[in-house]
């Protein structure tokens, strides 16, 4: 049975995926993805790293714009570094293996009947990322 077709809300993700904890990091939104956006996502992330950590990242535009170069150097020096992927590659990025699972195996149909369901839905999943939903990478 299809489901209906609405117009409305997108829902945006960010996310850092890490594969030692096998925990997801996550913010959502339902506005425009920005590199300004991604800046402070990965500012806010640079304050917590304890250890030198590597970001993989594909080369999308919003990854490779000034508001992010321009922070390469200070998240370097909190021992945040970022991996860019070669172009049109992104089987060897993880976090899509992530993205899958969610659309395709974890998130139930149901969700998709409200806006709210599926931002619930989408919340209770990444808040249970490394708990309830595990992936295996093996």
């Amino acid at each position: 049975m299809p489901l209906p077709c609405r117009d409305g809300a997108r829902i945006n993700v960010l996310g850092l995926y890490s594969l030692t904890e096998g925990e997801l990091r996550s913010e959502m939104s339902t506005g425009k993805m920005t590199a300004c956006k991604v800046a402070r996502f990965l500012d806010e992330f640079a304050e917590t790293v304890k250890k030198m950590t590597v970001v993989v990242i594909d080369n999308a535009s919003i990854h490779t714009a000034k508001a992010m170069t321009e922070k390469l150097e200070g998240w370097a020096g909190k021992g945040l570094h970022l991996y860019f992927l070669p172009t049109y590659s992104p089987e060897l990025n993880l976090i899509e293996v992530v993205w899958r699972k969610v659309k395709y195996e974890w998130i139930h149909r149901s969700a998709y009947a409200s806006f709210e369901s599926l931002w619930n839905s989408l919340s209770n999943i990444f808040a249970d990322i490394g708990k309830t939903y595990n992936i295996n990478f093996a």
